[in-house]
């Protein structure tokens, strides 16, 4: 039997998905696939894969907080009256755009 609530972590530990597996092998749900840009402002000594893994980190915890999948409470208890979100990750899908936070001469 599958459990209930997986998170996945990178090999250095940190938690890149956090997912109510049982929930969803047991219900119909449609998927929505969000995509989102974000701005990392950073310190030029700062390795920039450093703070986008920084960034990535701090905002699936804040996504994963919010909906509350940081624990898998909401896998147990889903809400019946607002947005149920059983899936949030950060993996290494992005790639990286330098013309955010950059001027452009149009």
């Amino acid at each position: 039997m599958s459990e209930e609530f997986v998170i996945e972590t990178a090999a250095d530990g940190t938690p890149i998905r956090y997912f109510c597996e049982q929930l969803m092998s047991n219900n119909q749900a449609n998927w929505i696939e969000i995509e989102y840009y974000y701005d990392i402002l950073h310190s030029s000594d700062m390795d920039v894969a450093t703070a986008v893994a920084d960034g990535e980190s701090a905002l699936l915890t804040s996504v994963a907080k919010h909906f509350g999948l940081i624990d898998g409470a909401r896998c147990s208890v889903p809400p019946t009256d607002s947005l149920w979100v059983t899936d949030v990750t950060s993996r290494q899908q992005d790639e990286p755009e330098v013309v955010f936070g950059t001027s452009l001469d149009c």
